[in-house]
């Protein structure tokens, strides 16, 4: 993988170290990621941080002795009845938490992001703002990365 990516004259000046093989691999729950970045990119940030209380205070489980919360798990918030949010959203939590990423309020970025948090080493989301910058072209560029596009975008990321 380092060496694919060091092929790239943009890559090649930010590369000091490999990135960890699923360094954004979630190892909970994989409908986490989906509901958090639901969360955020349909809300303001305040709006979604009070969301995401409002989960926590209603489902939060006991686990680990050593933790007083965890987050609720999908099987938990598959069947809740989450009120004091438009249905919409609530019904959308749902879906989410059975797996569902076809959804209204998730779009390519989201779908991308959210592949790469699961592990998916060549999810890639060409719309993303910081990556645009970076480089024209993005999309056409990032095929030479291909099966590491991923990586790439973590590293393009943190050279922002």
């Amino acid at each position: 993988m380092r060496n694919l990516l060091l092929t790239s004259a943009l890559l090649a000046g930010i590369i000091g170290t490999a990135v960890a093989p699923n360094a954004f691999a979630d190892q909970h729950d994989p409908s986490l990621p989906k509901l958090f970045q639901f969360l955020k990119t349909t809300s303001s940030p305040d709006e979604a941080g009070a969301l995401e209380d409002k989960i926590w205070s209603l489902w939060a489980e006991t686990g680990d002795p050593a933790l007083t919360h965890v987050f609720p798990s999908a099987e938990v918030l598959r069947d809740a009845k989450i009120d004091g949010m438009p249905a919409s959203r609530a019904e959308t939590i749902r879906r989410i938490a059975h797996g569902s990423l076809d959804v209204k309020g998730i779009g390519p970025w989201t779908r991308s992001y959210i592949a790469m948090r699961r592990g998916d080493p060549d999810a890639f989301p060409e719309t993303d703002l910081v990556l645009r910058k970076a480089m024209a072209d993005v999309g056409k560029r990032a095929e030479a990365w291909r099966p590491w596009r991923a990586y790439a975008a973590i590293l393009l990321w943190r050279n922002s």
